[in-house]
């Protein structure tokens, strides 16, 4: 697959892609406080120690297990993964339900709205609940298809940060359902009991890893940019097709320095607080840190994170209430 991605991409006229490492001083924090600094490499040590790697640079490395997190603005995201790590992709609907695909799967899927729900229930029941409330079948939750693709051993997942909706490459959006529930584990409500203690388990084997994709604008007249977060890709993949040259830039974090969830625990001289609810702080809390993270590994800090209801994802608020697709 990595062949085929790197010859569409090609034909799509992306004739360079520059991979990039964010430096240490644009991080937001301190180094010494930095998520993944100093604590990360010992509390990383002690989760990946049953795999063997046990050092940053070790840890660097993209494996099969793994999740790779990144931000989502076009079809070319998932050409991009596809041609450098080969991972399988988690597909995910507006209901947070889950399901592992192939990179062709998560290529029709980044060219069109994302599906209401992945439980085959009917749309109005799955409206008609919170879906931060509503309790998901085992095989669906982000925590079973992470535990399969782990037990599988074909290779790491690709997340998509902000689920399947997309932005104007200008901002990252506050996390997709799917990436929330995958940072929770057992302790989200949504985990169907009989999935809790493996959810929480893989919760704790997790190595994450943090990719932001940037499209600069082409240098012609008329520039273009592979970016659409409203409509469809087809018509995107069109005009990168009339476009003679695109570029693209894979921004990473330097070794040691990417935040884990246990970089995001409840403090150990915290008292009189549950597992559940502890780990809940640390998924709330990871999460709005890694937005942040992805927002200046891509636009840097004049890029902000937005809520759910920003101008690019009109369409898809309207489509999770109401049920009706956007004429196109």
């Amino acid at each position: 697959m990595r062949a085929s991605a790197a010859l569409l991409l090609t034909a799509l006229g992306f004739l360079t892609v520059q991979p990039e490492q964010l430096h240490e001083r644009a991080l937001p924090v301190k180094p010494s406080a930095a998520p993944g600094a100093a604590s990360a490499p010992s509390g990383k040590k002690a989760d990946a120690a049953s795999s063997g790697r046990s050092d940053a640079e070790s840890l660097h490395e993209i494996r099969s297990g793994d999740v790779v997190l990144c931000n989502h603005t076009s079809f070319v995201d998932v050409l991009l993964l596809a041609s450098r790590v080969s991972p399988r992709f988690l597909l995910a609907a507006l209901d947070g339900s889950c399901a592992v695909g192939t990179a062709w799967q998560a290529l029709v899927a980044a060219c069109a709205l994302p599906p209401l729900t992945l439980t085959g229930r009917d749309p109005g029941t799955a409206r008609g609940a919170c879906a931060a409330e509503r309790e998901l079948p085992p095989g669906l939750t982000a925590a079973a298809c992470l535990d399969r693709c782990q037990r599988d051993g074909g290779g790491p997942l690709a997340v998509l940060f902000e689920g399947g909706a997309r932005t104007n490459g200008k901002t990252v959006l506050r996390p997709g359902q799917a990436a929330r529930d995958l940072a929770l584990g057992g302790a989200s409500p949504r985990v169907a009991g009989s999935a809790s203690d493996s959810a929480a388990d893989v919760s704790r084997r997790l190595v994450l890893h943090y990719l932001a994709f940037v499209y600069p604008e082409s240098p012609r007249a008329a520039p273009a940019s592979p970016t659409h977060p409203m409509g469809t890709g087809w018509a995107a993949m069109w005009r990168c097709m009339a476009t003679p040259y695109l570029s693209a830039r894979t921004v990473r974090l330097a070794p040691g320095r990417e935040p884990q969830l246990c970089d995001f625990e409840q403090p150990a001289g915290d008292t009189g607080v549950e597992t559940a609810a502890g780990a809940a702080f640390a998924g709330q809390t990871w999460a709005e840190g890694a937005q942040g993270l992805l927002a200046l590994m891509a636009v840097g800090p004049r890029g902000r994170p937005v809520q759910w209801d920003a101008a690019d994802l009109i369409e898809c608020v309207e489509y999770a209430n109401t049920g009706k697709k956007p004429l196109r």
